[in-house]
């Protein structure tokens, strides 16, 4: 949800339905320091000031700047290649630039230090293995999906198999079909064509 966040903004930039977005970029793995309140006061500034130039306000303000200011260096960079390179690039740059892949790698050395100070006779040892191990899964469970998400892909069907809920997407032959889904899970998404059954 961060990484697909980051996408839609780069996409087009002064949607009105980026504001939807902002829990998904600040609630989501990067701890930012900004609230529901906090959200709400920059929902209410993007109708005055538009949504980048919201974002980038708040970047200088909070505490945690230097995060929000990465965040917001990586949509820019990516609203440059998005549709002009491979969608891998753009994939990337949201999982690395942004700040979450160092995020979730410093949660992985964490529970490595935690357990390298736990002598092998602990009561907690196995616990602490355990941790250490769930993260390095998951790690390599989000660099994979990203990798397979990628394969063969435009950022529109990516864009639709997030919504519909495919994240490891499965190779299928081509073929007429239409996406049903509802109109909560359509917000923000642009389409050539909607019907509403």
């Amino acid at each position: 949800k961060f990484i697909m966040a980051i996408l839609t903004i780069a996409d087009n930039p002064e949607h009105p339905g980026n504001s939807a977005l902002l829990h998904n970029i600040f609630e989501g793995p990067i701890k930012l320091g900004l609230g529901k309140a906090g959200i709400q006061k920059m929902k209410d500034k993007i109708e005055q000031h538009g949504f980048m130039e919201t974002l980038k306000t708040t970047a200088t303000s909070i505490k945690k700047n230097n995060a929000l200011r990465q965040i917001v260096n990586t949509i820019e960079d990516i609203h440059l290649i998005l549709h002009d390179r491979d969608l891998v690039d753009s994939v990337n740059r949201a999982f690395i630039d942004s700040g979450l892949h160092e995020q979730i790698t410093k949660e992985v050395d964490e529970a490595h230090h935690r357990l390298s100070q736990t002598t092998m006779y602990s009561p907690l040892r196995g616990k602490i293995e355990e941790e250490y191990e769930y993260q390095n899964r998951r790690l390599k469970r989000i660099e994979n999906e990203l990798a397979e998400a990628c394969i063969d892909t435009t950022y529109e069907e990516l864009k639709v198999q997030s919504v519909i809920g495919g994240q490891a997407r499965q190779k299928e032959v081509n073929r007429d079909a239409v996406n049903i889904l509802t109109i909560h899970a359509a917000k923000g998404l642009e389409f050539k064509h909607v019907f509403i059954v």
